[in-house]
């Protein structure tokens, strides 16, 4: 800052200017830190603003020590512990408030404005998003214009002149990011990746269901994961997407239990590889879905012995993977522990529940024949497939299959699972998400929270673990179209999603695909660019055989010229230009050089006119009313309109021939 303006005291405009920037650079933690921090930080820019002249400054002085008390008790109230990414922000958003109170020179603003950059900086410790960004680096870009603004003497008055020099400094900043940001080595694991682990609002599967969990999950449209195929992507009704599988119920919740060791059960994938890469949002879980069955696992996963994908650490940031799947594979290993977890069954299954399983059992000849009776039995009589089912007591099997019969997923896998079992049948609950929405324009399928689902497993001697969704027997239209959460039936019933060929329709679908697809590769190329897509994208040019301090000597060189090549494009336009009168005389003594008399570049106006009339006589009357007119307007500051266009009109008409 220019030191003679450090003491000079703040205007208005400047004030509420600079007090708006503050806020808008921490208005977006409202959604990681509790908001009473957050009413004290405006409530401190509020005060400033209401005492902001300067009688006010020994009020603000009396206030501050008070408020610095409250404000540090009031984060003790709603963190207890100081140690942590929300109480540390927290309490950096409660000192930046008290900050923008002792404001009161030009000097402090400049203070304010660099925490107002590491405050955004530290927003990025719970989000990484598209719009957030672009949202962060408008609102850095205007505190860098409110540094330029500090410097000028008049700052309301040089607006214009600020956003020039804001642009000289902000387009040449892109391209100069870009190239180091997709040049210099990268670092193992994504920058992005050291964020909090402390997520908010992260939802998803969890290990364990009660009845209504799955159902409420549905109601979501945020995504889950995002899948691009290599090749054609399989139908809709291949499209199951595994997670956590139950083994455990108490008749009411179901559970996975403890892990089971990570090697998985004896299996032959046989054809129909599928491969695809996943970009998978925050879950806070370990588990990763995949098509049955895995044949390639991610980096730092395993396959636990009842296929679940288990990552090493959970997934607290988006996280890309590349899988290879097999969906026509035989199973075969089934040990006692196995059987006697997939047939367990709590003491308070009802007789009802039981006689029911054993009625069915004894009418059909064999393990398929029973499974094919249950799924016939809900199929015809009046079960109804609903996100808003009634509430159930503490039988809730028995509850739904004799009395409500109106439930979601997790309601008829449940009562499947345990008519089985109670017929002898080893039996599991998998669930995850069925089906997905396909974007024509990102060429990839985006799997929300409203496609959570739950199915069955069943053993069979035959065939080792067979998949049978129970849904699919009362609302086949959940497996072969997507569920359209937006037009739910007043009773709770569902509807799912047809093709609409209106022209409004298409165009919206368009429009949300195209936001959709740019958001995926957000996360492809920014979010998760490692240190694999860099030698990935560097191959493209033949440089993914250079060694690391040859590239960082590239990335830095490619950087330094683009800076030098807009320091020389601005320092060019930028040169001062002449007045519109020197301009008009410029033309006039261009004329005057093609018959070899050009101006001296030391020679001034009345010297050149004597030297005209020595060598024209004829041009002497003209030349003399151009330069009469020049001298008024430039040495007599007689700059006019009137008197410019007159002088444009004799030059303009001056001829040497």
């Amino acid at each position: 800052m220019n030191e003679r303006l450090h003491d000079r005291p703040l205007s208005d405009p400047v004030l509420i200017t600079a007090t708006g920037l503050m806020i808008a650079s921490v208005v977006p933690h409202f959604w990681h830190i509790e908001v009473s921090v957050l009413l004290f930080f405006l409530a401190m820019a509020g005060i400033r603003l209401m005492l902001r002249k300067p009688s006010h400054t020994r009020i603000r002085k009396w206030l501050m020590l008070p408020l610095l008390v409250a404000g540090i008790l009031l984060v003790y109230a709603e963190y207890r512990l100081p140690v942590g990414t929300r109480p540390g922000v927290a309490f950096l958003v409660t000192l930046f408030g008290l900050k923008i109170l002792e404001v009161n020179k030009r000097r402090d603003i400049y203070v304010l404005t660099f925490i107002g950059f590491f405050t955004i900086a530290t927003q990025f410790l719970f989000e990484n998003g598209l719009l957030f960004t672009l949202y962060l680096l408008l609102v850095m870009i205007l505190l860098v214009w409110l540094l330029t603004l500090l410097n000028r003497d008049a700052p309301e008055r040089d607006i214009l002149a600020n956003l020039r020099t804001l642009a000289g400094i902000a387009v040449p900043a892109i391209p100069v990011t870009i190239i180091l940001f997709y040049l210099f080595p990268r670092l193992a694991s994504p920058l992005w990746e050291i964020t909090s682990h402390e997520r908010i609002g992260v939802t998803g599967l969890s290990d364990s269901i009660s009845l209504g969990t799955i159902s409420q999950l549905s109601q979501s449209g945020a995504t889950a994961f995002r899948v691009t195929f290599t090749g054609d992507a399989p139908e809709q009704q291949q499209l199951y997407w595994r997670g956590p599988v139950l083994w455990e119920t108490n008749g009411k919740d179901w559970t996975t239990g403890p892990l089971l060791e990570q090697r998985p059960t004896g299996y032959e994938l046989v054809s129909n590889f599928i491969e695809y890469d996943v970009v998978m949002e925050a879950s806070d879980q370990p588990w990763l879905f995949a098509l049955d069955l895995p044949a390639t696992l991610p980096d730092n996963t395993s396959l636990t012995r009842d296929f679940r994908l288990i990552s090493d650490k959970p997934v607290t940031d988006t996280l890309q993977y590349s899988v290879r799947s097999s969906t026509d594979f035989i199973n075969a290993e089934f040990n006692e522990e196995d059987a006697q977890r997939a047939l367990q069954l709590p003491d308070r299954t009802t007789a009802r529940v039981r006689g029911f399983a054993r009625d069915l059992r004894e009418k059909s000849s064999s393990d398929q024949a029973f499974i094919n009776n249950v799924l016939a039995h809900f199929n015809q009589q009046p079960y109804v497939y609903t996100l808003r089912p009634p509430v159930l007591g503490d039988n809730p099997v028995d509850e739904f299959l004799f009395e409500t019969r109106r439930g979601y997923c997790e309601h008829y896998a449940t009562s499947f699972v345990t008519l089985a079992r109670a017929a002898g049948i080893p039996a599991r609950i998998v669930t995850g998400y069925q089906g997905g929405e396909f974007n024509p324009i990102g060429n990839y399928l985006r799997v929300r929270q409203s496609d959570a689902h739950a199915w069955a497993e069943v053993w069979l001697e035959q065939s080792g673990w067979v998949r049978v969704d129970p849904t699919a027997a009362v609302a086949p239209q959940r497996v072969e179209r997507e569920l359209d959460t937006g037009a739910i039936e007043s009773d709770g019933r569902l509807t799912f999603r047809v093709d609409d060929k209106g022209l409004l329709s298409r165009l919206g679908s368009q429009a949300k695909w195209l936001v959709d697809s740019v958001q995926l590769n957000w996360q492809r190329w920014v979010v998760n660019f490692d240190q694999q897509r860099q030698r990935n994208l560097l191959s493209l040019f033949g440089l993914d055989k250079l060694s690391r301090p040859l590239l960082m000597t590239i990335a830095i060189l490619a950087a330094t010229l683009l800076i030098m090549l807009f320091t020389l494009l601005v320092m060019r336009f930028n040169r001062e230009l002449p007045d519109p009168a020197t301009r008009l005389y410029q033309r006039f003594s261009a004329k005057l050089a093609g018959i070899g008399l050009a101006r001296h570049a030391n020679e001034g106006p009345l010297d050149y006119l004597q030297r005209i009339g020595a060598r024209r006589p004829d041009l002497r009357e003209a030349a003399g009313r151009i330069i009469e007119q020049y001298i008024a307007i430039r040495y007599m500051e007689r700059d006019s309109k009137r008197q410019l266009q007159a002088l444009a009109r004799s030059v303009r008409q001056f001829s040497v021939r």
